[in-house]
């Protein structure tokens, strides 16, 4: 009986100490597992962030080429409205001499 109590006991042991050994090697795959769910988690929002700021870039030079082009619209209507100034002016001066040539030979 001794023995019997003693190879029971044996096998218990090496059962409890299997079960051990799972809990820890579970344990261990769980501390995996989470450690690889974080590091994807990071990944993804480090990727979200590059996409967002390009994004911002993307608007940014958007805005730049807008502004360009608006400011460069701007420098051209400015050189119209010159040019008809002084052909304004022009005009002006023509018709004032005529009208003195008028009054002088009156």
């Amino acid at each position: 009986q001794r023995k019997d109590l003693a190879r029971e006991r044996g096998e218990a042991d090496a059962l409890r100490d299997r079960l051990h050994a799972k809990e820890r090697e579970m344990q261990e795959r769980i501390a995996q597992n989470k450690k690889e769910a974080l590091a994807q988690i990071e990944a993804k929002h480090k990727q979200a962030e590059r996409e967002r700021l390009v994004h911002v870039q993307e608007v940014e030079r958007q805005m730049r080429a807008t502004q360009h082009a608006a400011q460069e619209e701007m420098r051209k209507a400015r050189e119209e409205i010159e040019k008809r100034v002084v052909g304004l002016d022009l005009r002006s001066q023509e018709i004032d001499s005529r009208e003195r040539d008028l009054t002088s030979h009156e």
